[in-house]
């Protein structure tokens, strides 16, 4: 699978009923937005499944839900990066959750702690906790895990080389911008979706128009 080929990534957090969190999505909302983006891309003669990758952060129970419904219904590829330390804990995913076989739908590192992966940590913490977080994912899934998410999508030069040197192929941020422009430091961009965005917006994001207006909620290099 070559996750670089999608013009739009996407990125969601926790889904549920009632968010609690900015970054939390409803459900009914989740649904609506792959509803009307999946007639959208018809109408234009174009397969979702081949111009969006939906990512899921941090390791909710409800992204392994959310990710087979997509597969269902729309053929959607999905990745759910985990923080290691979040597993088997009340609302996240379980070890017999990713161990089992999943058609198209991937595991990633989200780190161990999900600690900002900046200059203010010194490269052992920083290498402790990106190496952790994929030899867990790797023992329980059996297989290398070479996909990563930035916490709270902050990372540095430093954070970037360890993560390399740990053979992560596919290393995603959360800059809110399409990949119509491949990035000098070979990161993939997400559009971060949160508990008010618009549908617009994401239409807008697809079609590159926020890649020049969009700033970065945080700092990529610290």
């Amino acid at each position: 699978m070559n996750f670089t080929k999608y013009r739009l990534v996407l990125m969601f957090h926790d889904l549920n009923k009632n968010p609690k969190s900015k970054f939390d999505v409803k459900w009914n909302i989740f649904k609506r937005y792959f509803l009307i983006l999946n007639y959208l891309f018809n109408l234009i003669n174009k397969k979702i499944e081949n111009k969006i990758l939906v990512t899921f952060d941090d390791g909710y129970y409800s992204s392994i839900v959310a990710a087979r419904y997509l597969q269902k219904y729309y053929k959607i590829n999905s990745i759910i990066f985990i923080s290691t330390n979040n597993l088997n804990k009340k609302g996240y995913l379980i070890d017999q959750h990713i161990k089992k076989k999943m058609n198209n739908i991937f595991i990633g590192s989200h780190g161990v702690n999900h600690i900002s992966l900046d200059n203010n940590l010194n490269y052992s913490t920083i290498y402790k906790e990106l190496y952790e977080s994929q030899k867990i994912l790797s023992n329980i899934r059996n297989k290398k895990i070479n996909k990563l998410s930035f916490p709270n999508g902050i990372y540095c030069k430093k954070s970037l080389k360890i993560a390399r040197e740990l053979n992560f192929k596919y290393i995603f941020t959360s800059k809110r911008a399409s990949n119509r422009i491949k990035q000098k430091d070979h990161t993939i961009n997400r559009f971060v979706i949160m508990k008010n965005t618009n549908l617009l917006l994401i239409l807008l994001a697809y079609s590159g128009v926020l890649d020049q207006v969009q700033t970065l909620k945080r700092k990529i290099y610290v």
